[in-house]
């Protein structure tokens, strides 16, 4: 368990545990915003301020090393320190894997104050932009559900199925100029031949449809009403 005692001077002595990081984290981003960097003296906390200056020594064998907190320790984890694996090694620690070590609060210098309140300003516009693309895609995706649900209770008026496919683009042409922009072709594999399915819609209710099909019937088009056919092609 990690303790800390207050000596005479401003410093803040800490003792604890201390473990260092796996490889796998080489490069990956830190809580404050920083790249991590193995080879770098540095070390995550649970709650030292980002910048902070501290003198870890391992107490097993009285060597020390001065890391920089630039991360956060996962919430399930005990230890005090978390420290690069460059740190580790100068406190001859990696065989180990952990020790218990005795820390110094050296402070933290002006420059290093400026440089992460000017990183966290820019982290907050990242995460701010992050969670406007995420809430950007939860709306679509909402929209794309709500849209699937509807087409499935939706009404479509089957004009008729075709082999050839001028005869097709005649039909769709003939629809367009008579006002049934809303027809659409579906193609289905049928015995190795494909096939042409040429529809109108979609209409969301019984009686937009059979409106539908009365006027398509006025101009000398057949057709059926379909309820819940697959509009994926539109």
């Amino acid at each position: 368990m990690a303790g800390q005692v207050r000596g005479s001077g401003s410093s803040t002595l800490m003792y604890g545990k201390a473990t260092y990081y796996a490889d796998r984290f080489n490069h990956h981003r830190t809580s404050s915003g920083e790249i991590f960097n193995m080879d770098s003296f540095t070390a995550a906390s649970k709650s030292l301020p980002f910048g902070t200056l501290l003198r870890v020594t391992n107490t097993t064998n009285n060597k020390s090393v001065i890391v920089r907190v630039n991360d956060r320790c996962p919430r399930n984890n005990y230890n005090l320190l978390d420290l690069s694996k460059a740190a580790a090694k100068s406190i001859d620690m990696i065989k180990s894997g952990s020790t218990y070590v005795k820390v110094e609060n050296i402070g933290i210098t002006p420059e290093f104050k400026a440089y992460y309140e000017a990183l966290a300003v820019k982290m907050k516009a990242r995460n701010a932009a992050i969670a406007q693309y995420q809430a950007r895609i939860a709306k679509n995706n909402a929209l794309v559900l709500a849209a699937k649900k509807k087409a499935k209770n939706a009404y479509t008026v089957q004009i008729g199925t075709f082999q050839v496919k001028s005869n097709v683009d005649k039909l769709t042409a003939s629809l367009n100029g008579k006002g049934f922009k809303n027809n659409y072709v579906k193609l289905q594999s049928k015995n190795t031949k494909t096939l042409y399915n040429v529809s109108v819609g979609p209409y969301y209710s019984a009686e937009e449809a059979n409106k539908a099909l009365l006027k398509l019937k006025a101009f000398k088009f057949d057709g059926q009403i379909i309820k819940g056919a697959s509009l994926a092609t539109l």
